[in-house]
């Protein structure tokens, strides 16, 4: 990483791969203001055999994408962990546009839970083609289903985790929700706010370091404590990542075009 490299304080807004702050040891100046696939996968598992009681679940995930197949890795041994059964795990590549093999024998399998732990233009896809060939499982993915261009109707109903609620009425997100559409027109998605709320940690870092010197700012940054975001109060970890951040699961509301808060999954 060429920040590691000339010593420049970093903070991804969006980049889940634990690889961005580990890679095997500790990038120092490397922190995220985001959390990581490993904790996305459990949340996903957690919510599903817990909350919709879910006892299995089959998988489809883009083996040639990192985030598709990191996920789905971690919402496998989770879901297994916790008692619930996987019937079924089909790998697909970034170009493939045809999923019917799959989808006919998911159909078959009839599992609680279809994962698609991809972007919202695959799962679109992906989601109408189950719909038509009988798929009846409850839809569930990851943050990578938060924008405007996922198909709602196709996907309505199903779950997803994500990093905050445009619908959380705490002040900081209340402002930063209002301040946002005033200036877009738009509701913020999940990578706006994160990107907002790395702004805010490196300002924060350079604030408290009271130095332009990168390396006293990455120490100021790594000693945040309980620092206050729109996403969470950022605190971090030897490997750089924020401590105790929750995940909340959202529900498509497909009629409406929007997304209801249901629950906060925290790390165990």
């Amino acid at each position: 990483m060429v920040c590691e490299q000339y010593h420049v304080p970093f903070v991804t807004p969006t980049a889940t791969n634990v690889r961005v702050t580990m890679d095997p040891n500790r990038k120092l100046y490397a922190f995220r203001a985001c959390f990581i696939d490993p904790f996305q996968g459990l949340a996903g598992a957690t919510f599903d055999y817990n909350n919709l009681h879910a006892k299995t679940a089959a998988v489809m995930f883009d083996e040639t994408n990192a985030y598709s197949s990191g996920l789905k890795d971690n919402f496998v041994k989770a879901f297994t962990q916790l008692g619930g059964k996987i019937v079924a795990q089909m790998a697909y590549t970034t170009n493939d546009t045809d999923f019917s093999a799959d989808l006919t024998q998911i159909a078959k399998l009839n599992p609680d839970v279809l994962y698609l732990p991809d972007y919202y233009q695959k799962v679109s896809l992906i989601g109408g083609q189950a719909r038509n060939l009988g798929v009846k499982s409850t839809f569930m993915g990851g943050d990578g289903w938060d924008s405007s261009d996922l198909n709602f109707a196709v996907m309505n109903g199903g779950y997803f985790t994500n990093h905050y609620s445009a619908d959380d009425p705490s002040p900081m997100v209340v402002k930063w929700v209002s301040d946002y559409k005033a200036a877009y027109g738009s509701v913020p998605d999940a990578l706006a706010t994160l990107g907002y709320d790395a702004t805010l940690i490196v300002l924060q870092g350079i604030r408290s370091a009271q130095s332009t010197d990168p390396t006293k700012i990455r120490d100021a940054i790594q000693n945040l404590n309980g620092y206050q975001g729109v996403t969470a109060k950022f605190s971090f970890g030897p490997d750089g990542n924020p401590v105790n951040k929750p995940a909340v699961v959202l529900q498509i509301n497909g009629p409406a075009k929007k997304y209801n808060f249901i629950t906060e999954v925290a790390p165990s």
